[in-house]
């Protein structure tokens, strides 16, 4: 018995939910494109969200200003009827996000991508290439050309690497 190549989009409403998924943002347009996936999967599956903001350097304005970002976009989930969460660290990026994950249990990692940007980048960037090499949770990495704001009724592709 082979391997079915027909697309299968009910995969998804076959028992595996995403029951906590955490979006990383940094601030910028390209990072916030994965919000409109997380929040289509969350009302679909009733999926809790964390937003994680890593910074560089852990001062009290640094920390403070993140804060208030996340919690704009908390607040914005919370419109639609997510409960979301929020947490600021310092330190590299890839490594703090996998510590957040595990820590909280979370069971999709949504980030954007900024894959592209450099000559030497994967198609999923420097942070996407360490996330998806050492994570064991599943990773939805949204392209840096995804539409903004755009409703994500279905998700046509998934790329899977083992």
């Amino acid at each position: 018995m082979g391997i079915s190549e027909d697309l299968q989009p009910q995969v998804l409403d076959r028992g595996y939910t995403f029951e906590r998924i955490l979006v990383s943002l940094d601030g910028s347009a390209t990072a916030e494109r994965s919000l409109s996936f997380a929040r289509a999967l969350s009302e679909r599956h009733g999926s809790r969200v964390l937003l994680a903001r890593i910074i560089g350097e852990s001062t009290d304005e640094s920390v403070r200003v993140a804060r208030a970002y996340l919690v704009q976009a908390a607040t914005d989930l919370g419109f639609h009827g997510i409960e979301a969460r929020t947490v600021v660290r310092a330190g590299p990026v890839s490594k703090s996000l996998l510590s957040i994950a595990a820590e909280e249990g979370i069971s999709l990692i949504a980030m954007s991508t900024h894959g592209g940007m450099t000559p030497d980048a994967q198609p999923y960037g420097d942070v996407g290439r360490e996330i998806l090499q050492s994570s064991s949770i599943p990773i939805l990495a949204v392209p840096a050309h995804a539409q903004p704001g755009r409703p994500v009724e279905r998700i046509r592709t998934i790329l899977v690497v083992c």
